[in-house]
């Protein structure tokens, strides 16, 4: 089973571009790559720049087998699986939140914000209903974000 998330980068103005993630993206997974390995605008870029991708990994990595990626590289649709479609090239919009409504995630949505240089999130720790984001009330520096392990993550969702 899959979990899935929305990576995006916010301008100063607020138009916004973003990629789908298709694993792996719990908090405990996702936060100190991006935090330790994307902490900077032209990084972002660059993730950003691959289009929608299977796998977020510490570095950008060069186009490989999709089924063999070297080392922990990120995996692109489009690079390393030589797909072509919407998921080729980032969605774009207005602001965070209408990239965010255009990418299937499961509530998990990142966003480096180019005006702070920091990431954001929103999503089930901060109050996201039904992987609906919420927009700017519930949307929290990344840093600040608690990691659960994803074992009480599933056992939570199984007792609701």
């Amino acid at each position: 089973m899959s979990t899935r998330s929305a990576i995006i980068i916010e301008e100063a103005n607020g138009k916004s571009k973003g990629i789908y993630c298709h694993h792996d993206s719990y908090i405990s997974h996702h936060k100190p790559i991006l935090l330790g390995c994307y902490a900077t605008e032209e990084l972002v870029r660059q993730l950003v720049g691959l289009g929608s991708i299977s796998i977020l990994g510490p570095i950008i990595g060069e186009k490989c087998d999709f089924q063999s990626r070297p080392g922990e590289q990120c995996l692109a649709y489009g690079r390393d699986r030589s797909e072509t479609g919407k998921h080729v090239k980032p969605f774009e919009g207005n602001d965070w939140l209408e990239v965010a409504s255009q990418i299937g995630h499961d509530g998990h949505v990142y966003v480096f914000r180019v005006a702070t240089q920091s990431w954001w999130y929103e999503g089930e720790s901060s109050g996201a209903i039904n992987g609906n984001p919420r927009g700017r009330e519930k949307f929290v520096p990344l840093a600040d974000v608690a990691s659960e392990s994803d074992w009480t993550r599933s056992e939570r969702r199984v007792s609701q």
